[in-house]
């Protein structure tokens, strides 16, 4: 097994979520794409509600520290935020997999939808705060 397995497979249910969304996937595709057997994701992501939940919430992570380091570099909010989502917004793969989820929130099973609903409210924070 690859030594960061855990990080390829969240990479690639990433990729499968910006391109099709949660109930399109299933454990084989993933596994196909990495080049492991599915039994090696169970290990890492007992089940798929936990590999999607996981991959959201890597994504907001990623999303608030980003955010962070550019109003350091940028204080003006609009202009960050601006900037955080128009490569999402004129790229057909790098959708925002919140965006692609958070479509679909009334068909996710909870625990993808709680993380989806955390990271829309990471946003909101975040941006009412940086707004004063």
């Amino acid at each position: 097994m690859k030594p960061d397995t855990a990080g390829e497979i969240l990479d690639t249910m990433q990729e499968l979520i910006q391109a099709r969304g949660f109930n399109a996937i299933s454990y084989q595709d993933v596994a196909d794409r990495v080049g492991i057997r599915k039994a090696s994701i169970h290990y890492h992501f007992p089940t798929k509600e936990k590999l999607a939940a996981a991959v959201v919430r890597r994504y907001t992570d990623e999303v608030a520290e980003m955010i962070d380091r550019e109003l350091v570099a940028d204080p003006n909010p609009v202009k960050v935020w601006t900037r955080a989502f128009r490569g999402t917004l004129h790229s057909d793969e790098r959708m925002c997999p919140c965006a692609v989820l958070g479509a679909a929130s009334l068909d996710l099973p909870p625990e993808v939808a709680a993380e989806v609903k955390h990271f829309f409210k990471m946003c909101l924070d975040k941006l009412a705060a940086s707004l004063g």
